[in-house]
C-alpha cells in the first residue's frame, strides 16, 4: 500500500466532488465503440466503473510539496482552467482554454523545459485547428514557465530538493558500484 501525505484525501476529495457537479457528463466507457465495450464484461456480480480524479497529479505534487498557492487553487477551482487563461489566445473556446491549461500543468509538473513547452504549445495549435494563430516561440513559452513556477515556488523547490537527493543517490551508487567491482576484481 502506498504511503500518501494526510492531506491527499482531502485535496482529491474535494476535486472529486468539483468534476461530480460539472455540467460535463462523463460517460467515458459508454463512448466506446458498442464493439470494444462487448470486449469489457466484468465479473459476474461486479460492475464496471468509469472515474477520473480531477487534477490528480496536480493534487499530489501540491499535498507533498506543501505549495500553498498549488494548493489554494485546487481547492478553489479548476487549476487548468486558470492556467490556461495565462496564454492569450484569441478566441479559444472554454473547453480548448482547460484543454490548454492542462497541457501546461501535466508537462511543468512532469518536469517539460520552456524547449519541450515550445514543442508542446505548437502542437495545440495543431491539435485544436487554429491554423492562423502565430506558432510559439522559444521567448513564448520561457515566460509561460518562469510565470508558472513563480506562481508555485514551494513546488520547485520541492522538486528542485528531490533532483538533488536523486542525484546524490546516483552518484553513491556510481561509487558503491565501484568499489564493488574492485572488490571482485571485475
Amino acid at each position: 500500500m502506498p504511503i500518501i501525505s494526510p492531506d491527499l484525501p482531502e485535496v482529491l476529495f474535494l476535486q472529486s466532488q468539483n468534476a461530480l457537479t460539472k455540467d460535463v457528463p462523463r460517460y467515458y466507457l459508454s463512448t466506446l465503440p458498442k464493439s470494444v465495450r462487448a470486449v469489457l464484461q466484468p465479473v459476474s456480480g461486479h460492475h464496471l466503473l468509469d472515474f477520473d480524479l480531477s487534477q490528480a497529479h496536480l493534487s499530489i505534487s501540491g499535498s507533498l510539496s506543501k505549495d500553498t498557492n498549488l494548493l489554494e487553487d485546487l481547492k478553489s477551482g479548476d487549476v487548468h482552467t486558470r492556467t490556461g487563461t495565462l496564454v492569450e489566445l484569441l478566441y479559444l473556446p472554454p473547453k480548448a482554454t482547460r484543454k490548454l491549461g492542462k497541457r501546461i500543468n501535466n508537462a511543468l509538473n512532469m518536469g517539460l523545459t520552456p524547449h519541450g513547452l515550445v514543442i508542446e504549445l505548437n502542437d495545440f495549435i495543431k491539435d485544436v485547428g487554429l491554423i492562423d494563430h502565430s506558432t510559439f516561440t522559444l521567448n513564448d513559452a520561457t515566460a509561460i514557465y518562469d510565470q508558472w513556477w513563480s506562481r508555485y515556488p514551494d513546488l520547485l523547490a520541492f522538486k528542485q530538493s528531490h533532483h538533488q537527493y536523486i542525484d546524490h543517490l546516483r552518484k553513491s551508487n556510481k561509487e558503491y558500484k565501484h568499489k564493488l567491482q574492485t572488490f571482485l576484481k571485475i
